[in-house]
């Protein structure tokens, strides 16, 4: 009988450290392979990461300046390219004329009109101290007059008066002559 227990506790015992000899290659060797798989991937992308720069943002930096015009008008051929370089004074459009050509004629009309001004004040003036000189020159005779009572006084007081007039309106020839300029300047530019 002791032979019988021996026994017995033997086989449990070898129950215990038994296990089936052909199932733990399959898993070492499955287990192998993705950790193969995983260092392959890893060495490939580590290469690529030293050639090739990535960047999750997607932003660059770089110098972009605005095209702005000169004169406004309707844009009828561009002549470049996107993301072109351009070097100072490269033409890039061509503007329609049209509107441009408008608006010079009416720059040249307004100063053709601004030049006729000044022409017109500078006649005024002539005629202006033309007139002044004969008043002034009316204004001395007639206080010679007044003197030897030939006129009355409401006569001398008339020609005073014309001679007054005169001196203002030469006056505002004047002014009107240097605003006539300024406007010619104004229409110059």
């Amino acid at each position: 009988m002791p032979e019988q227990q021996q026994s017995n506790h033997e086989k449990p015992a070898k129950a215990l450290n038994k296990r089936p000899q052909g199932q733990s290659w399959p898993r070492l060797a499955i287990f192998g392979v993705l950790i193969a798989i995983g260092l392959v991937w890893g060495g490939l992308k580590l290469i690529r990461s030293l050639s090739y720069e990535e960047t999750d943002d997607a932003q660059i930096a770089g110098n972009i300046y605005p095209v702005i015009p000169r004169v406004p008008g309707k844009v009828v051929e561009v002549l470049t390219d996107d993301n072109k370089i351009v070097n100072k004074g490269d033409v890039l459009i061509k503007l329609d004329p049209s509107d441009y050509q408008v608006k010079r004629d009416m720059a040249e009309a307004q100063l053709l009109k601004a030049q006729a001004a000044v022409s017109a004040a500078k006649a005024d003036i002539v005629a202006a101290a033309a007139t002044k000189q004969k008043l002034n020159a009316d204004l001395h005779r007639s206080r010679n007059l007044q003197k030897q009572d030939v006129i009355s006084r409401a006569e001398l007081d008339a020609v005073t008066a014309g001679a007054t007039a005169s001196t203002a309106q030469h006056a505002a020839a004047e002014d009107q002559y240097k605003a006539a300029l300024a406007q010619k300047k104004l229409a110059e530019a």
